[in-house]
């Protein structure tokens, strides 16, 4: 549904978000809402979808589109993004960004508001369904990695065909 109420037939990509307190909560918050037993229970998380594309409207495929027209598109049917927190369905917040400061004074003030990070995006790019583009990433606080998958072996017999060894490499300390 969009600004002026019209509803549209239209497939997005987007995230399911909560609220609780003004700030965004955490998926596992979100996931026990969801999951809550009686709907009729109280729940003090409120649901909103962040809409970051459009890939369908009106029985259009839109994927072949670059980026920036499918962005367009989107604003056209949902209209300008809504503050933090919000109810309901908004197109996600867009900045373009090319000073690095920028980009890491910005990143820290969604990551104060309860978000997970930036998603940088090549506004030319086509929609590539399941993956991101090489140009296409998210921009998050740095973490430190202690452990991490560096091999895989498939199983046999009832493991045929599905990975079952794995060999780990572990950080030093």
């Amino acid at each position: 549904q969009d600004h002026k109420h019209e509803m549209h037939e239209m497939i997005v990509d987007a995230q399911l978000m909560g609220f609780q307190d003004g700030r965004a909560v955490g998926q596992a918050e979100v996931v026990r809402h969801i999951n809550r037993r009686h709907f009729a229970r109280r729940s003090k998380v409120s649901p909103a979808l962040a809409a970051h594309d459009i890939l369908y409207l009106e029985g259009v495929d839109l994927t072949d589109l670059a980026y920036e027209e499918r962005r367009k598109r989107l604003m056209e049917v949902l209209g300008e993004p809504k503050e933090l927190p919000f109810k309901g369905i908004s197109a996600a917040k867009e900045k373009i960004l090319k000073d690095p400061e920028e980009v890491k004074s910005y990143c820290g003030q969604v990551l104060k508001a309860g978000c997970k990070g930036l998603m940088a995006r090549d506004l030319k790019a086509p929609y590539i369904p399941g993956s991101y583009s090489s140009c296409d990433f998210l921009l998050k606080e740095e973490e430190t990695i202690t452990a991490a998958i560096i091999g895989a072996k498939f199983g046999r017999g009832k493991r045929e065909g599905i990975l079952a060894r794995y060999q780990v490499a572990l950080r030093s300390g």
